[in-house]
């Protein structure tokens, strides 16, 4: 069976049934919704099949910055714009190294008063795992990774994740990285101080105290998933 609905001027759309349906004869009810929808949703089962609702796409698209260097010498590293709906942050360490004794330490900010950075409130944890040594440390100043060492330099990464889909509570943070040896894990996590408050929208990664970048091929990248 088909209908076929006549438009204003020349011209028809026609739907048409299926030649047979399953079982063999049964006949098949689509209740179609009371409203109109919103513009760019979609019309999908509900929660009975059959009873059709209008209801938002969601689609994860995942973004790549482009890749920063670090010269030797540098201080710190900065990624602003990040999106305010993002559902997963991850920076990507190479050839990270101080010369000196601090560690990586990764602050989250946000655009007021020309950049603003949460340097307290963190609940993180970080330590060293290798085939002689187990160590770690807490930090409540921001995320960390640990180096410890001027002759030491990591490679690997670092996720960030709200605890919810809009308006954040918080982030939490997993990291993994290698020492260029080979032979000591450097892994850790934690969670920040409360954001509800204010939209996220900066990175700065810095040496823990005085020291500076010391390997001039360093670089690191931000990757980026947004739901839409």
């Amino acid at each position: 069976m088909s209908i076929k609905l006549k438009g204003s001027t020349d011209g028809s759309v026609t739907l048409q049934a299926p030649a047979d349906t399953s079982p063999t004869g049964t006949d098949k009810t689509l209740i179609l919704p009371t409203g109109v929808g919103s513009a760019n949703q979609i019309l999908r089962n509900g929660s009975t099949a059959g009873t059709l609702e209008f209801a938002t796409i969601e689609r994860v698209k995942r973004t790549y910055s482009t890749q920063e260097t670090i010269a030797s010498g540098d201080s710190e590293l900065e990624f602003t714009g990040i999106p305010a709906n993002f559902s997963r942050l991850m920076l990507v360490f190479q050839n990270i190294s101080f010369n000196g004794s601090n560690h990586l330490q990764v602050e989250i900010g946000q655009a007021a008063s020309g950049g603003t950075y949460f340097t307290s409130g963190y609940v993180s944890y970080f330590t060293s795992i290798g085939s002689t040594s187990l160590a770690g440390d807490p930090a409540t100043d921001s995320f960390r990774v640990k180096i410890g060492n001027s002759g030491q330099t990591i490679f690997g990464f670092m996720e960030l994740i709200p605890d919810k889909a809009s308006s954040p509570g918080r982030l939490y943070s997993h990291h993994e990285t290698v020492r260029q040896d080979g032979a000591a894990l450097r892994t850790g996590a934690g969670f920040s101080p409360d954001i509800s408050s204010v939209t996220i929208d900066r990175i700065k990664l810095l040496p823990s105290g005085t020291n500076t970048f010391d390997d001039g091929a360093a670089r690191v990248s931000l990757i980026t998933e947004v739901i839409e």
